[in-house]
This record gives structure tokens, sequence and C-alpha cells, in this order.
């Protein structure tokens, strides 16, 4: 068959995606497509697709293989998938539809050096490292887990003829920092723990009572649509504070100088050498606006206050 519009490597975003990356290619005479997507719960999703070309701007796809990285995640058995070219955008958008329920769009454009890079990755690896992740890691970390602390114990009692030193240590524990980061999180959360030496972490809240996180992110994309991704980067991006300070820029309503954002931000208790680092982060995300002396609060930044708002409304009987 001819050359096809929809083939090639895509990249974008949409619905419950953080980040999704496609390729397309003719093969018997069909097209079929792999993508690799991250969602807005942080798992991988290895997608294997296969279609026809109903038009030069149509193409439906149903669903050959599915493989998440996390056990949690209940696999579709069954998905359409709509594909449309957007020439005037130079784009595709791709709605789907599963047999468990979920559903969205994905805004796609041509990759980036980044999205070649992963999607030049062949698939069979992708998916050999998915299933070693979601069936060794989950599974078998709980042993390497018990051989670190047998080791911690044998020295302590003198078993071991000579203890690890510092960097052995080390290289031991930091497995361990990826195996249950979940469980960190949870720990963090549990201990209200807000600094630990220089390190700040954001607050954790807990999943509302009869809410799944996917049922949360459906409400969310629903109400704050493309912008949901950005404004969940930004939500674990920005300290507390630094979110303070946007609310208060806010409240008062109008352009600050940068000698009245410096006052702000030392009022909420930004160190002194960190105030021009914490007015960068606002102005880069685009929720402020620098220009002629002036800090002011943007579209954006009045929109991610409100996606703060709903999260506060939607978590705040869950703890």
């Amino acid at each position: 068959m001819a050359s096809s519009k929809f083939e090639g490597d895509w990249s974008g975003y949409g619905g419950s995606y953080a980040r999704a990356h496609v390729r397309v290619w003719s093969e018997s005479g069909l097209l079929r497509a792999y993508g690799i997507a991250r969602n807005l719960l942080g798992n991988v999703e290895i997608i294997d697709c296969q279609g026809k070309e109903e038009s030069d701007t149509k193409a439906i796809f149903e669903l050959v293989d599915y493989i998440a990285d996390s056990p949690q995640l209940s696999p579709p058995q069954q998905a359409k998938i709509i594909v449309t070219y957007k020439p005037e955008f130079l784009r595709i958008e791709a709605q789907f539809a599963t047999n468990i329920g979920t559903s969205g769009t994905l805004t796609l454009r041509r990759a980036d050096l980044a999205g070649k890079l992963q999607l030049s990755i062949p698939g069979v690896l992708q998916r050999t490292y998915r299933r070693i992740k979601r069936y060794f890691l989950y599974r078998l970390r709980y042993l390497y887990l018990l051989f670190v602390i047998a080791l911690v114990v044998a020295s302590v009692l003198g078993k071991i003829s000579q203890k690890p030193n510092t960097v052995e240590a080390i290289i031991l524990l930091v497995p361990l920092f990826f195996m249950f980061s979940e469980r960190i999180r949870d720990l963090i959360a549990a201990l209200a723990l807000r600094k630990v030496g220089p390190i700040e972490f954001q607050e954790q809240a807990k999943t509302p009572v009869g809410f799944t996180p996917a049922q949360i992110v459906t409400m969310l994309s629903s109400e704050f649509g493309d912008r949901l991704p950005l404004f969940s980067g930004l939500t674990q991006f920005f300290v507390p504070r630094t979110k303070t300070i946007l609310r208060l820029m806010a409240a008062y309503g109008r352009a600050l100088t940068i000698s009245e954002f410096n006052d702000l931000a030392k009022m909420v208790g930004v160190p002194e050498d960190n105030l021009a680092a914490t007015r960068e982060a606002l102005v880069s995300s685009g929720c402020v606006a620098l220009g002629d002396n002036m800090v002011t609060v943007q579209p954006l930044g009045l929109q991610f206050l409100a996606f703060e708002d709903k999260l506060i409304q939607l978590y705040r009987g869950a703890s």
C-alpha cells in the first residue's frame, strides 16, 4: 500500500496520560501501531494495535496486546482506537475506549528526538523489562529486603568477618528506594514529614474513600482537560511555600514589584539565597510573568490554583 499519513513516530499527551510515544507502520496491507505511555498515576503502559485506513484522514485500530508495569492495573482485553489526521494542525488525535470502561483522547505530533530514542528500543526489550518489573520486582523485592536485613543482623552479631564499608552499604540500600518507592511515600505521609535536612517534601494526600485513583484522574480530566498533565506535574514540582506565594499574589489582585515579591517570599519562609530560584520556577511554569520589574499572575496560574482547590476539596475527607 502507498505510504500512509499515519506512519511515523508521534509524541503527545492527553486525558489520563502524562506522555505517550507511538510508532505507526504498514505491515501486510494493514497498519500496525506500537505505543509507550506513562499515565498520570506514574505507571507505564505498552500497547500494540492493528488496524486499517478508512480514509486519508481516518484510521481504526483494535488492541492486540497490552502490558502495564503495575499489577494493580486491570488489563483491557479489547479496545477500539479511532485515529484522525488533522493536516491543518499537523497532528493526529486518537480516541479510545476499552472493555473495562476506560476511555480518553490523545493528541500526538511528530516525535522529537527523545520520543524517537524511546521508540527505537525494540519492543521485545520493553515488554521483557515491564514483565520483569511487574512479576519480579513486585513479588521478589521482599526477598531482597530480607537479604539486606539478614546482612545487617549478621554484621551486628559479628557473624561476618568483614563489615560492609560505606560504599558497599549504599550499593545495597539504593535498590530498596526504587523497589519500595510507594511504601516510602506512604511512610513520609504517615509521619507527616515535611523536611529532612535540605530536602523539603510535598504533602502527600490519601485517596478519598470511595474513589479509585483512576476515577480521580477521570474527574479531574473532565474539568481541566489537556492541562491536567501540566497541573499534575506542577503540584508535585512546587513546594508548599511556592504555592502559598502564588495564592497570596492572586489574593493581592495586582502586579507586584520584584521587591514586593521578595518581601512576600521572605514572609512565608523562603531563604534569601532562594528568592531568585523561586521566582524563576513560577515564571518558567507560566503561572506568573516577569516584565518591567513587575511580577504578574497569569490566567494559567489562576487555573492551577483552581486545580489545587479541587484537590483540597476531593481529599479533604480522606485524612
